[in-house]
């Protein structure tokens, strides 16, 4: 028993003085295994570098937050990587043999020790949903951009007076209305960023509402700055998602609706009002059914009163709406809007400002200045800047030729400040081709892509000394910007692929057009006489409907451009309908059966661009071959179960 115990003992005091000897002498034996266990291991640590660095790259394009740990573990890494470097370059690895066994000694234990601290680099390393997050969206910057805006005196009381009413939590809905050009759009994003500066909320969303609404489109910009993912196809379902977030949001949330032109159904998109309150503050509102109207040029009784119930802002956390159109019957009518504020016309002084601001002439411009601003501008601002930009850097006797040419404009009728403005402006436009350039533009609709500006002011043959589409797409891209340089487009500042006309300068302009070039130009509406159409240049109709049938053919020897986008399939296209339009360049037809191609595009021998799009096709589209003059072809969304093999007999496409 004792002899046991004994050499128990002694295997112990054995134990703990070999196994650190043989774990020393391990590292000199080991040393090439540590190195290549090593190397493996590091192999191991790149790769999960590179799917991290790869999460963290996608994050980045989609705007996301990389998480700090990950941040610390890339870091981390890249320490031990050039520590790595620093070992595997250690000219000791050339002398780690006999008689060397010092070195060795010591790279293989430092080999050992780099093992463990990939291991646990490896092991600490960030899992796939731990890579990233969404930021935190206050507000859609691009559509409250409002760079340059101007302060007028004559709209400081309106602007306190809305930002008050903002910050009374028994406001709900907020109307502006005023005429078109006259700064409504510049004037909310400005109350917005005010609000946003003053804190009184978290969340403000704008959007811009068209003629033709597109409630789905309205939906995501909203949700866009919640950050919600709205789910679902249906109308109905991304309306409840929509308003039980803002039920939900513990935030205050101000929603911009921007130039509504009729009724806009809120419950249809998901924006709630009374609903999203508790039972016990449904008395909050009770005094909204009285109707207040407020004119800002009005003066005021200082008796006044409403008395209201009030609940502070900060106890209550909601949805407000701010509403602006051009007509007031759409914001108390139809919106039914209690709260409505009016922005009138710039008086002159404030007028004058912004036009010296415009145009940055000296004085001895005045007696011009005074004249033009006051009689043919109307203190619209959008007038004011438009002939502000085409008089700008201009020399006297231009100016005076310029207001010689506004008072023959006035004796021949032409009376609407907007129309004056633009035409002087575009009368300044420096050549032809500009000029053609931005009339196409006015007739594409709202907010149309540069491409299809290209592809049309190509196939129209309107760029002089331009032969291909590559070309065509660097000339319009810098006529464009002098379009914008001159206040006449806008370019989408959120993709650089879209551009935008106001669209008081798209009507001034489409009448220019009319009246010079026999453009026509139509969207939402309705066509029942064609014979109006005959001395046409330019023929555009969208979004319209066709009163009974298409003539059998009309005669526009003159007709160079054609678009129809029909609302259904069943509007037939008679053969001859093309026959008296011999001159025609660029077709472009959407929506449409044709059944009946061969004989419909037989007239066409001189057409450059042809787009066939959202359309059910003949399978016979041999006479496409025969149409030698074709630069431009689209069949985008249209139901073809052949396609047309003489395109590659085409040499100009």
């Amino acid at each position: 028993m004792e002899t046991s115990t004994i050499l128990d003992i002694v295997d112990k005091v054995i134990g703990y003085v070999l196994h650190p000897f043989c774990e020393q002498v391990a590292y000199i034996v080991h040393y090439k295994q540590n190195v290549h266990e090593l190397n493996h291991t590091v192999e191991h640590l790149g790769r999960e570098k590179e799917r991290l660095t790869h999460q963290v790259d996608e994050a980045d394009k989609n705007l996301q937050n990389i998480e700090g740990k990950v941040t610390k573990w890339l870091s981390e890494v890249g320490e031990f990587e050039f520590e790595f470097e620093k070992f595997m370059n250690d000219e000791s690895h050339i002398e780690s043999g006999f008689p060397y066994l010092w070195n060795r000694y010591k790279l293989g234990k430092r080999a050992k020790k780099m093992i463990m601290e990939v291991k646990n680099l490896v092991d600490e390393s960030p899992k796939f949903d731990e890579v990233a997050y969404k930021e935190n969206i206050t507000s859609n910057v691009v559509t409250l951009s409002n760079v340059g805006y101007m302060e007028f005196g004559s709209r400081n009381s309106t602007m306190n007076e809305i930002l008050a009413r903002l910050q009374d939590s028994t406001v709900r809905m907020i109307g502006l209305h005023g005429p078109g050009g006259v700064g409504k759009t510049t004037f909310v994003k400005e109350i917005a960023k005010k609000a946003q500066n003053k804190k009184l909320f978290d969340v403000v969303a704008r959007v811009e509402i068209t003629a033709n609404p597109n409630l789905q489109k309205i939906q995501e910009e909203i949700a866009y700055v919640l950050g919600l993912r709205l789910e679902g196809d249906g109308e109905n379902v991304r309306a409840d998602c929509l308003r039980r977030r803002l039920k939900k949001e513990k935030e205050n949330t101000l929603i911009i609706l921007d130039d509504l032109w009729d009724k806009l159904d809120l419950n249809k998109l998901g924006i709630p009002l009374n609903d999203t309150l508790d039972d016990d503050d449904d008395d909050y509102f009770s005094e909204m059914n009285k109707r207040e109207e407020i004119n800002n040029d009005d003066q005021r009784n200082p008796q006044h009163k409403v008395i209201r119930k009030e609940k502070p802002l900060t106890e209550y956390k909601g949805c407000k709406i701010l509403l602006t159109s051009r007509d007031k019957n759409v914001l108390s009518n139809k919106m039914e809007v209690k709260l409505i504020f009016c922005i009138k016309e710039l008086y002159i002084d404030d007028a004058l400002m912004l036009f010296q601001k415009v145009v940055g002439t000296s004085n001895e411009m005045s007696n011009f200045k005074q004249e033009i601003v006051k009689k043919y501008c109307e203190g619209i601002p959008m007038a004011i800047i438009t002939v502000g930009r085409a008089l700008r850097n201009k020399s006297k006797s231009v100016w005076k030729a310029s207001l010689e040419k506004l008072k023959k404009q006035e004796l021949v009728g032409v009376q609407k400040p907007m129309e004056i403005s633009l035409k002087m402006n575009y009368d300044h436009l420096e050549n032809k081709e500009l000029k053609s350039i931005f009339l196409l533009c006015t007739q594409m609709g709202h907010q149309p892509q540069i491409m299809d500006l290209v592809k049309y002011s190509f196939g129209l043959g309107i760029l002089e000394g331009v032969y291909s589409l590559m070309e065509a797409r660097e000339r319009v891209h810098t006529l464009i910007r002098k379009l914008e340089d001159s206040n006449l487009v806008l370019l989408d500042e959120s993709s650089s692929s879209h551009f935008n006309v106001h669209d008081m300068i798209r009507d001034a302009a489409l009448s220019i057009a009319h009246k010079e070039k026999n453009v026509f130009t139509m969207r939402n509406g309705k066509v029942d006489d064609w014979l109006e159409l005959e001395q046409c240049t330019s023929i555009s109709i969208c979004n319209s409907d066709i009163i009974d049938e298409l003539p059998n053919s009309i005669n526009c020897p003159q007709l160079t451009f054609f678009q129809i986008d029909s609302n259904g399939p069943f509007l037939k296209i008679p053969e001859n309908f093309f026959k008296g339009m011999k001159k025609l360049r660029v077709l472009i037809l959407s929506g449409f059966h044709l059944s009946n191609i061969q004989s419909l595009f037989k007239y066409l021998s001189n057409l450059r661009m042809l787009c066939l799009e959202r359309c059910i096709l003949d399978d016979n589209l041999s006479i496409i071959g025969e149409l030698k003059k074709l630069r431009i072809v689209s069949f985008c969304g249209s139901q073809i179960q052949i396609f047309p093999a003489e395109l590659g007999c085409l040499d100009m496409l």
